[in-house]
C-alpha cells in the first residue's frame, strides 16, 4: 500500500471516528476523554504513525470502547434500581402479608333470610375468645328444623339428661370457610351440608363481618378450638359426631384443630378438607416466586406437619385444574395423613374433574353432595 493510500485510508478511519463521536454525544452526552476531540483536521499529511494502524479494527474500537462504558453505566442503574424494587417489594409483603392473606367483608353478615333460609331454620352465635373480641356465627339446623322444635328438643334433653346420656344423637358440622367474604357467601354450601341431616355451624373469622379482633394463624387455631368447645359443650352434640370442614384456608385452621385434638386424645368425628393445601407458604412461594415469602411469612398455616398426627376420618377434595392452590398440594397433603381413622375407617381422595378453585360446589354438584352424606354416615356409624 502507498504512502497516499495510507493516508486516504487514515483520513477515512479518523473521519469515521469523528461522525460516531458525535453520535455517541448526541445519545450518552459530552465524552470527558480528550483524546475524542481528534478530528480529521488535525491529521499531519506525512505522520510515520500510519504503519502502526490496523486498517480491519481501528474504525469500530474507540466508538465501541465508549458505547461499551455507557451500557456498563445503564446495566448499574437498572440492577440498583432492581435492588430497591425488590426490597420494597419485601417490606410491603413483611408488614401488609395479613392484608394480603385475610380478604374479609367487614359489611354485616345480615338477616339469613335474605340469603335464602327459611325463617327460624338459622341461630345466632357469639363466642367472646378473650377480653374484647366477639366472634359472631349462626348455627344453621337440618332442613325443615325450625328453632322453635330446637329449643323444645334442648329443653326434652335437659330434663332428660343424664351420667350416661351427655350429648344430642345429632351430627354437626363446624365448617371453616376460605379467606374472603363472610358467612353469608356461604349460603348455598350451607343449606346443601344441612339437608344431608346434619347442623352446621360457621363463624366468621376475627375482623370478618360482625366479628371483632384482628385475624392470625394463632387467632384462628385459638377460635376454632373454642367453637368446638362451645358446640360440645353449649350446644350439646357428641364430640364424635362433629365433622370439621375446612375450605381453602380453612382445611389449614381444621387441620390443626383436628391435630391438636388428637394430641390430647380429645374424641372427633371426622375431617373434611376442600381445595386446601400442605402449606400456606408453598402456595405463597408458587404465586410470589420471585420474593423470599417463606423468610417473611408469618402465618405458615403448615398443615403437612399437622395432618400426620390426626386419628379421626378424612374426606379431601379437590378440583384437578385448581390454579390457586394446585391439585398435587393437595394429592400431597392427603398423602401425609394416616391411612385410616382410630375408628377404622379409611381415608378418601375425591378429585373433582373440570373444576378449579372457587366452582367445587357448582362443578361437584349432586355427586359431591352425595359423597359428603355417605362421609358423614360412615362417621355416624362408629359412634356407640
Amino acid at each position: 500500500m502507498s504512502r497516499r493510500q495510507q493516508k486516504q485510508g487514515l483520513e477515512k478511519i479518523l473521519y469515521e471516528m469523528d461522525q460516531a463521536r458525535m453520535r455517541n454525544q448526541e445519545i450518552f452526552g459530552k465524552p470527558e476523554n480528550p483524546l475524542a476531540e481528534i478530528t480529521v483536521t488535525e491529521i499531519n499529511a506525512d505522520t510515520e504513525l500510519v504503519n502502526d494502524v490496523d486498517l480491519d479494527s481501528t474504525p469500530q474500537a474507540l466508538p465501541k470502547l465508549k458505547q461499551g462504558s455507557s451500557i456498563t453505566g445503564f446495566l448499574k442503574r437498572f440492577l440498583g434500581y432492581t435492588l430497591v424494587a425488590i426490597i420494597g417489594l419485601h417490606l410491603l409483603l413483611g408488614f401488609m402479608q395479613r392484608q394480603l392473606i385475610y380478604l374479609g367483608s367487614t359489611k354485616p353478615a345480615g338477616d339469613p333470610v335474605n340469603y335464602g333460609f327459611a325463617q327460624g331454620n338459622v341461630r345466632e352465635l357469639v363466642i367472646k375468645p378473650e377480653t374484647g373480641v366477639e366472634i359472631a356465627g349462626w348455627h344453621v339446623l337440618p332442613t325443615g328444623m325450625t328453632s322453635e322444635k330446637r329449643d323444645w328438643q334442648l329443653k326434652e334433653f335437659s330434663a332428660e339428661a343424664t351420667t350416661a346420656k351427655k350429648y344430642l344423637a345429632e351430627s354437626v358440622i363446624i365448617y371453616f370457610p376460605g379467606n374472603a367474604g363472610h358467612r353469608g357467601y356461604r349460603h348455598e354450601t350451607l343449606k346443601d351440608l344441612a339437608s344431608l341431616k346434619a347442623h352446621v355451624v360457621i363463624f366468621d373469622y376475627r375482623g370478618y363481618s360482625d366479628s371483632s379482633g384482628s385475624p392470625s394463624e394463632r387467632a384462628l387455631v385459638k377460635d376454632a378450638r373454642m367453637i368446638y368447645e362451645h358446640v360440645r359443650d353449649e350446644l350439646k352434640f357428641n364430640p364424635e359426631r362433629i365433622i370439621l370442614f375446612g375450605e381453602s384456608l380453612g382445611g389449614g385452621v381444621a387441620t390443626q384443630l383436628a391435630a391438636e385434638l388428637a394430641r390430647e386424645a380429645l374424641p372427633l368425628g371426622g375431617l373434611i378438607i376442600q381445595s386446601s393445601f400442605d402449606s400456606l407458604e408453598n402456595v405463597a412461594q408458587l404465586h410470589y416466586w420471585y420474593l423470599a415469602v417463606k423468610w417473611l411469612l408469618l402465618d405458615k398455616y403448615l398443615s403437612i406437619k399437622h395432618i400426620p398426627d390426626i386419628k379421626c376420618a378424612l374426606l379431601s377434595i379437590h378440583g384437578e385444574q385448581d390454579s390457586v392452590i394446585p391439585f398435587e398440594m393437595g394429592r400431597r397433603l392427603f398423602s401425609a395423613a394416616p391411612g385410616s381413622s382410630a375408628q377404622g375407617i379409611i381415608k378418601e381422595f375425591y378429585p373433582v374433574p373440570l373444576c378449579g378453585h372457587n366452582d367445587v360446589r357448582e362443578v361437584g354438584g349432586a355427586e359431591l353432595k352425595l359423597k359428603i352424606g355417605e362421609f358423614i354416615r360412615r362417621v355416624e356409624a362408629t359412634v356407640k
